[in-house]
């Protein structure tokens, strides 16, 4: 049968095969469209109606739908009760292939996998596990599923002739792919024969079914039309090379563009056995002259003028989205007192970008303000919502009592504040459920008040029950009494099928639902904000629910599979794990309900769409054309050493048929979709980017432009840095700038107008409006009661009277209740209120603006256990968590360093101390490289210890909560040692940085300049020890035994012996200056806590002018040191 590749159009084509005078309907279907996805495929159908070109004679598919559809029907013909055909769940494959790496060296099989692949972290990185499949999947595509291994291994040959270690490096990649695909095959082997390791086995297999199964699948079809798919691997090749010598097969008809892979299309083709036919179809469609010109400039030969598209950069992405919402308002007509009338409506627009995703969340931000409605067409992932934390909670708290593991307070108390409701109705008549989030906090605060012998990583259930048995009354807590209950009696029925596994899921997700349904939608609010018309779309919570539940198919099968494949014995271990990877990994497309919203896509969507205007964002260097990942296992020359060899072998030989992404085949494939979004447009395009990074870097013009954008630089809108407001060309312009100006922005335009408030002057800021009748017009029109209420409120509090004073009350609307839920929001006492954390005091005593602006501004919400970036030069005093966490780990482990001088005392050497070390790291996810510099030193220091026979040891002290005059500050967890024979307890505290200890020691002495910045750890360490004599303080990145700063407190007595080399790096203050310091630290909390009035947050000139402000992140938003310098007040 013949074969064709065409530069032309599908639709064109499709216009001259299907009749459309036929009165008569057929129902015989002569041809089959093949498309890369669904989407494209609904697009084409679309596309069609709009042309009048009946469709009932077409078949719309994939490759991969067809390819099941053959594998359907050769497994009907061959089992008597055939399984559905599908492809294994990627998570499911990268389970075994960990598996499979990390037992390698018990095995004799894998010897190229234990040697190459052994070494990494597989369980403690999720996305080194991706990038393996990733790498893997392309070895599937490359090879046609390992048919061609000897072709790829004959290529790494060539490619070590020429350079010795990326030849190496590959083949020694090709022979642990190979292993891999052979254990993987092993392992499932006992699967049904309808389950696939990968789409390239899908299609491979379909290959060899094609000649049984392609007249019963398809007895009417005559020819097979492929478009929008852009790369031929060699499955796929191998596929249309089998289907076009069936005999009495139907012809084939490949389309690509010219200028993207329509001509490596036809090179793929014509290194088969095929002889390809190459049309150069029709010319650009003359109603669209743009699409030419933008061609002509991706080949790097760009016209004197591109009609219709406009250029636009701005120097941050919610500013582009900002502009192309403006732009779409004034396309629309949207102010509703506009005398003007457009045809065009939002649902005439279409936004496209590489990959939408990033900007989802800037979207629903900007669009949402502009009253726009809008429908991104994306996947929506599962993980990041409620009902998925709320199931996921409850499967991990069962698997947590299974294993007998201890569960945290916070783990026990997670699904009640997620939502808990207990399946079982009779139960659930007990108490109310579910529980609000204020009665769950209660509980975890009451829970940890009754525990106060559990560590940081908590107890089994069994004993929660007995505490809670003993420590409270059986109606103290009945929430918790009846959850407890609910919670072990379905622990001790662990499920022992999928079946079993799926009904669970099912009646919890069921029993979270019904409470939902007698809740509202909720509705973006916020000043200037009317989500009446964005909001039509919005699904309710219920939704998601619905979608989860939706996932409990694929997390049976998933249980089915690791249990036959022997990853896992049945239990609740593995159901916590099918639903961490498959509704973890799980998402959803949104249905398009607003049949006039704009509509953001990505690009590779656009194909067969039609649009007034087309809005391409994102257009810069790296981003579109899109920048290809490297390979991690194979050397990166590999890959394009594959597309040159095989485009030089002989047709039809193994060698032509590899397949490997190059940077050239990517860019190939990013021009096609280019093409499509920028086709789409019937009237213009607008080509937008964001020309700086976050970091002010430059971002160049994308390569698909940069030959025009390059000497056209008056034809570009640029967007100055300090454009933030609604501008005019002209003063007679502001009348219809602020008519068109969004809710929003007109009170932006009001609070830079009236900066002092709106009885102070107007005019002072930049930006602002200075044209008396503009203002008065202005003050017509702006929301006067969302600007009392709300703007005006916040002006106060961050520009009041003096700049270098800030007051906050209690009962400002930031601590109101909602007034669409009436939820409370977070309170001030919950925000700054008691228990105080150290690096809560370091800010405050430093700096209290510093203090404001990272309570308030930049960690409001979060666990204020957590220290966050504090953007100043105190960041650096505190560690990674990771590191913390580790060495809680290390230090509490009895298998480990529990018995600090014999545990250590046990290696003959610090190479084999280091090598034990390593392989901790190496195999506990939670324990940090960080960690080994500082134990190195410890293992030095101990080794200096023994031999002066000094006793030294060391236990975890958990996080606590102490009294420093009556004010509450929670200490967090850390190290003391302990010196048995004087008796003293010696806090030990890490940094963050290397140098940071000395510098740390030094500015926690009593003040020598109106500059603080103390280290409170120490002094919270302090107050935890009955017989506290000094702290130590060391960088976690010295490995020297003598790394270690500190203080010693008080007359002649050192708590550290003498013996000790450290001690040349203690500093010895007094009781009395240690004692002046606490009092010190008391007087700050006095105001720090007082949350039922309002607090004042100030800073004295004396601090400024002694460089208080150096280095602090926050000088843009408080403007003290800019108002100081310009003698202001």
């Amino acid at each position: 049968m013949s074969v064709t590749v065409s530069y032309g159009s599908l639709v064109s084509f499709l216009d001259t095969r299907v009749d459309r005078e036929d009165p008569v309907p057929t129902t015989e279907t002569t041809g089959l469209c093949l498309v890369a996805g669904g989407i494209v495929g609904d697009n084409l159908e679309e596309a069609l109606a709009r042309q009048g070109i009946p469709t009932a004679a077409l078949d719309i598919s994939t490759i991969e739908d067809t390819a099941s559809r053959l594998l359907d029907s050769h497994h009907s013909r061959h089992t008597d009760d055939p399984a559905s055909v599908d492809i294994l769940d990627q998570q499911l494959c990268e389970a075994l292939l960990v598996d499979t790496i990390t037992t390698a060296s018990d095995s004799g099989s894998v010897e190229t996998v234990d040697s190459l692949l052994s070494g990494f972290d597989w369980a403690g990185r999720p996305t080194l596990r991706d990038t393996l499949w990733r790498e893997l999947d392309r070895y599937f595509r490359m090879t046609d599923a390992g048919e061609d291994h000897a072709a790829a291994v004959d290529v790494a040959t060539d490619l070590a002739a020429r350079d010795p270690y990326a030849g190496s490096r590959s083949q020694q990649a090709l022979d642990a792919f190979q292993e891999l695909h052979t254990a993987l095959q092993q392992r499932t082997e006992d699967l049904p024969e309808a389950a696939y390791i990968s789409r390239s086995h899908l299609v491979s297999a379909a290959r060899e079914a094609l000649a049984a199964e392609w007249v019963d699948c398809y007895p009417d079809v005559e020819w097979v039309a492929v478009d929008t798919i852009s790369v031929l691997d060699n499955p796929t090749l191998r596929f249309f090379e089998t289907l076009a010598h069936l005999d009495d097969g139907p012809d084939l008809y490949l389309f690509g563009t010219e200028t993207g892979a329509g001509a490596t299309l036809y090179d793929r083709l014509n290194a088969t056995s095929l002889d390809p036919d190459l049309t150069p179809g029709e010319t650009d469609d003359p109603e669209t002259p743009h699409v030419a010109g933008l061609m002509e400039t991706v080949r790097g030969d760009p016209p004197d003028s591109l009609p219709n598209v406009e250029f636009v950069e701005a120097p941050d992405g919610r500013r582009e989205l900002e502009y192309v919402a403006g732009a779409i308002r004034e396309l629309t007509a949207m102010d509703v007192d506009s005398d003007e009338s457009t045809e065009t409506t939002c649902g005439d627009i279409v936004i496209a970008a590489k990959d939408v995703i990033p900007y989802r969340n800037r979207i629903a931000d900007v669009f949402t303000s502009h009253e726009i409605p809008t429908h991104i067409e994306a996947r929506q992932p599962l993980m990041q919502t409620v009902p998925y934390r709320y199931l996921r909670a409850v499967v991990d708290l069962l698997a947590a009592i299974e294993n007998g593991t201890p569960i945290t307070t916070q783990e026990l108390v997670d699904p009640l504040r997620l939502g808990f409701c207990p399946p079982d109705t009779a139960t659930a008549s007990e108490v109310e459920w579910p529980v609000d989030g204020q009665t769950a906090a209660e509980i975890e605060a009451r829970l940890e008040t009754v525990a106060t012998a559990v560590d940081e990583e908590g107890q089994p259930l069994a004993d929660w029950i007995e505490t809670i048995q003993t420590e409270l009354s059986p109606t103290e807590l009945p929430v918790m009494t009846a959850f407890i209950e609910w919670v072990d009696e379905t622990a001790d029925s662990a499920p022992e099928s999928d079946e079993a596994v799926v009904d669970l899921i099912e009646s919890v997700l069921d029993a979270h639902l019904r409470p939902l349904t007698s809740r509202g939608v909720r509705r973006p609010s916020g000043p200037g904000i009317d989500g009446t018309r964005t909001a039509l779309t919005t699904k309710h919570d219920s939704h998601v629910v619905a979608r989860l539940r939706a996932q409990s198919d694929r997390v049976g099968s998933y249980v089915d599979r690791a249990i036959e494949t022997d990853l896992a014995a049945p239990g609740w271990e593995v159901a916590a794990e099918a639903v961490r990877q498959v509704c973890g990994s799980g998402s959803y497309w949104p249905q398009n309900a607003d049949g006039n919203a704009v509509r953001i896509i990505n690009a590779a969507n656009a194909h067969y769409i039609e649009a007034d205007h087309v809005f391409v964002i994102g257009l810069a260097a790296e981003e579109f054309p899109a920048d290809r990942s490297q390979p991690n296992i194979f050397h990166e020359t590999f890959y394009g050493t594959i597309r040159e060899i095989s485009a030089a072998a002989d047709d039809g030989t193994p060698t032509a048929y590899l397949h490997a992404p190059t940077n050239q085949s990517q860019f190939e494939g990013d021009i096609d979709e280019y093409r499509a979004a920028v086709d789409a447009a019937t009237e213009s395009v607008w080509l937008c980017r964001q020309f700086r990074t976050k970091e002010g870097e430059t971002v160049p013009w994308s390569g698909f432009v940069d030959a025009y954008t390059s000497g056209a630089d008056e034809e570009i809108h640029r967007i100055a840095m300090d454009e933030w407001l609604p501008t005019a060309d002209r003063e007679s312009d502001w009348e219809t700038t602020i008519r068109t100006a969004t809710p929003r922005d007109r009170l932006r335009l009001l609070s830079a107008t009236f900066p002092d408030g709106i009885n102070g002057p107007a005019g002072r800021s930049t930006g602002s409006l200075t044209d008396r009748d503009a203002i008065v017009d202005l003050l017509s029109r702006v929301d006067g009661d969302a600007y009392s209420r709300e703007i005006d409120p916040r002006r106060r509090r961050y520009l009041g009277e003096d700049i270098r004073s800030i007051t906050v009350s209690p009962d400002e609307p930031l601590f109101s209740a909602d007034s669409e839920t009436a939820t409370p929001k977070q309170s001030l006492a919950e925000i700054t209120g008691p228990p105080i954390r150290p690096h809560e005091l370091d800010l405050y005593t430093n700096c209290q603006l510093k203090f404001y602006f990272y309570q308030y501004v930049n960690t409001g919400g979060i666990d204020r256990d957590r220290v966050a970036d504090r953007a100043t030069r105190l960041g650096k005093q505190y560690p990674d968590p990771a590191f913390t966490d580790g060495l809680r780990r290390l230090i509490s482990s009895t298998g480990r360093l529990a018995d600090r001088q014999a545990a250590l005392s046990r290696y003959d050497s610090l190479g084999a101390f280091r090598d034990q070390l390593a392989s901790w790291i190496e195999t506990d996810p939670a324990l940090d490289s960080s960690l080994m510099q500082p134990m190195l030193g410890e293992y030095q220091a101990v080794q200096q210890e023994l031999n002066a026979d000094i006793n030294r040891e060391w236990r975890w002290e958990p996080a606590t909560t102490v009294q420093i005059d009556g004010h509450a500050v929670r200490v967090p967890g850390h190290r003391v040692d302990v010196l048995p024979e004087s008796g003293f307890l010696i806090p030990v505290w890490y940094t963050g940085a290397e140098g940071t200890a000395k510098q740390l020691v030094s500015q926690s002495l009593p003040s020598q300049s109106a500059v603080t910045e103390r280290d409170h750890r120490l002094l919270g360490g302090a107050e935890m020890a009955d017989t506290f004599g000094g702290t130590l303080v060391y960088d976690p990145t010295s490995a020297a035994a003598s790394a270690p700063r500190g203080l010693l407190i008080g007359g002649d007595l050192n708590p550290i012996p003498a013996a000790i080399p450290d001690t040349s790096n203690l500093t010895r203050i007094s009781r009395s200056e240690w004692d002046e310091w606490r009092d010190s630290a008391a007087g700050s909390l006095e105001p720090m806590t007082a949350v039922d009035e309002p607090i004042t947050y100030d800073v004295s000139d004396s601090f400024v002018d002694n460089g208080g402000c150096v280095g602090c992140g926050y000088r843009d938003l408080c403007q003290v040191p800019a108002s100081r310098q310009r003698g202001g007040k």
